[in-house]
């Protein structure tokens, strides 16, 4: 199957030929395709300032059908050791980033941070933050730096139920 996708002329040094992409269904939730870019138009589009690409990608089972919509996923690098936060975290202040951190006395500070790549519902963090920071990612609106908080942590269940 052959898929057509634009992507911003900006991420041009990003992608290339050969280049692994990974496509999800809206219409085959749960599921996720594998293919491979094959073609790159050598000029943007004029209005939108976007770049046509072309993948293909193995439909043995005929699951995919021409018309559906796709969302598609290039796979540029991997860094196992990136630092994400929630996108919640962030808080866009002229032209900066900020994240709300808790310091050793409960109390929250304002700290700008340099953002790296999104993904879905979360944000690298490059600089501003080290890992074991807790950081505030709801409530924004009604704290001020220099305000004591209690910070309140998600329940892992890692005992499993005999139920």
């Amino acid at each position: 199957m052959k898929i057509d996708f634009t992507l911003p002329e900006r991420n041009i040094t990003q992608i290339q030929v050969g280049q692994t992409i990974e496509v999800t269904i809206d219409a085959l939730p749960g599921e996720t395709f594998t293919g491979e870019i094959y073609a790159i138009s050598p000029s943007s589009r004029a209005g939108s300032h976007n770049l046509s690409l072309r993948a293909r990608i193995p439909n043995p089972e005929g699951k995919l059908r021409p018309g559906l919509f796709a969302r598609i996923t290039i796979i540029t690098g991997q860094d196992n050791q990136a630092m994400m936060v929630p996108e919640a975290a962030i808080i866009p202040q002229n032209n900066e980033f900020f994240i709300m951190k808790v310091n050793e006395e409960n109390q929250v500070g304002l700290v700008p941070v340099t953002l790296g790549s999104r993904r879905v519902g979360v944000v690298q963090i490059l600089s501003g933050l080290e890992v074991g920071d807790i950081i505030v990612t709801a409530g924004h609106i009604k704290l001020r730096p220099g305000m004591p908080i209690t910070p309140l942590f998600p329940q892992n269940d890692t005992q499993g139920s005999d139920a």
